[in-house]
């Protein structure tokens, strides 16, 4: 480097090389990925929420049209299982 006189500075005088500090890296990968987990969790959840609560509406307004059209036999009645008499483990002869 030189001076405004043209001459030159000495060694000791000039600016030094300014090299940038590398930062260490910080990131704390096993909360990253904990975070990252909880949210595809939650995100799911919430998807099945969705889904669900779609599928009760259309059964119910399934119902209402069936209803609506005057039909009687709209809700699905599920019939109890008949007693069905044991396998007699011994029968007599």
């Amino acid at each position: 480097m030189m001076n405004s006189s043209g001459t030159p500075l000495p060694a000791e005088t000039a600016q030094p090389r300014i090299v940038p500090l590398r930062r260490r890296d910080e990131t704390d990968y096993a909360h990253r990925h904990f975070v990252n987990l909880a949210a595809t969790a939650l995100l799911l959840a919430v998807g099945f929420a969705i889904v669900w609560t779609v599928m009760s509406i259309d059964r119910y307004e399934a119902k209402q049209r069936c209803l609506a059209s005057g039909r009687i036999d709209c809700v699905r009645l599920v019939e109890p299982i008949r007693n069905i008499r044991p396998m007699d483990v011994h029968p007599k002869l």
